[in-house]
């Protein structure tokens, strides 16, 4: 029966373990207000990345979406193969995001669970 009963112990944290991996192909969105834009200051010297940085966006949440994503406010990070979409459907960048824009927020579902949440945008939508 100890035998068993290891085994059975070792199957499930085995499940458990392995059940969150893999990337999958699900994205999240959601709406959120900007509050502040910070772009990324370029450093002479600094190496080069396959997909740098260029900056990050602080957002607040609609309080009735609030409650559904666990999350009120976000420090988006926005990486060069971030896509960027305008109102009118073009293509953008982040020198058109500003503060007190209404915007849709695509990402991976991957977050930092610290105050606030910190993700990396795979695309924005600015609505308004």
């Amino acid at each position: 029966m100890n035998k068993r009963f290891l085994s059975f112990t070792v199957a499930l944290l085995s499940l458990f373990m392995f059940s969150g991996c893999g990337k999958g192909d699900t994205t999240s969105q959601f709406e959120a207000v900007i509050e502040a834009v910070t772009p990324m200051q370029t450093q002479s010297g600094q190496a080069s990345q396959e997909d740098p940085s260029m900056g990050s966006i602080f957002v607040t949440v609609p309080e009735e979406r609030a409650t559904e994503l666990s999350f009120d406010k976000a420090s988006v990070g926005i990486r060069a193969s971030t896509k960027i979409i305008l109102a009118d459907g073009s293509e953008g960048s982040m020198d058109d995001l500003k503060t007190g824009m209404n915007i849709l927020v695509s990402f991976d579902g991957l977050v930092m669970e610290s105050y606030p949440v910190q993700l990396t945008a795979s695309k924005i939508n600015i609505q308004s």
